[in-house]
């Protein structure tokens, strides 16, 4: 029994001593491989940081620091590192996706995280506000808005809701409708939507639709 407790640990000394660079220190970083998409963060930040990693010992870096640096770029959700020994490094980057500014402050993901738009500013996205309600009210009542406006192919551009009343603005028309009947008077719109059409000169000005009458709409 001695003796093979003597062979084993011979063996795993000489197993150490063959791969002790790979174990003690003699394996630099060359290569650091980016994963992600870059729509918003700051890419050549990151990169500056990943290029101080190059040529350090690989178990000798601070993973929750390097982690910790990349996700201070408010636009990234979450960092993945991930060591590839001897050599390589594969940073896998998650990136915040906004569906919409909410309230001309920040922005919100499917998720309901929220960002600060201040310095970020993005064009051509869903502006929804509401005076009252909470992002995920108004953002329900603009799913249930784009559902039946698609019907028309018509998307929705900018949601607000001020008490009652609703304006919803699109490419071709402003809407304004009270929320209490919002989904029978767009209804009634677009069950007369063909003859609608028929009746409007054509142009690129933007129409104004008032639903708020007992019966009918008024156009301008």
């Amino acid at each position: 029994m001695k003796r093979t407790l003597i062979f084993f640990g011979l063996f795993l000394l000489f197993i150490g001593a063959y791969n002790y660079p790979l174990f003690f220190g003699a394996n630099p970083v060359k290569h650091i491989f980016k994963e992600g998409t870059f729509e918003h963060s700051n890419q050549s930040r990151i990169d500056d940081i990943l290029k101080e990693y190059i040529s350090k010992e690989i178990y000798r870096i601070d993973l929750r620091k390097l982690k910790n640096e990349i996700e201070e770029d408010p636009w990234i959700r979450n960092a993945q590192i991930i060591l590839n020994p001897p050599h390589k490094i594969i940073v896998k980057i998650s990136e915040f996706k906004p569906m919409f500014l909410w309230n001309n402050i920040s922005y919100v993901d499917e998720e309901g995280f929220s960002i600060e738009s201040g310095r970020h500013p993005i064009k051509n996205i869903l502006e929804i506000s509401s005076d009252q309600d909470d992002e995920v009210f108004m953002h329900n009542l603009y799913l249930n808005l784009e559902r039946m406006l698609s019907e028309i192919d018509i998307n929705i551009i900018k949601l607000s809701k001020n008490h009652e009343m609703i304006i919803i603005l699109t490419s071709k028309y402003r809407f304004l409708v009270r929320h209490s009947d919002y989904e029978s008077k767009m209804k009634e719109f677009l069950s007369v939507y063909e003859q609608f059409l028929l009746t409007q000169k054509s142009g690129k000005i933007r129409k104004n639709i008032d639903l708020r009458y007992p019966t009918g709409f008024a156009v301008q």
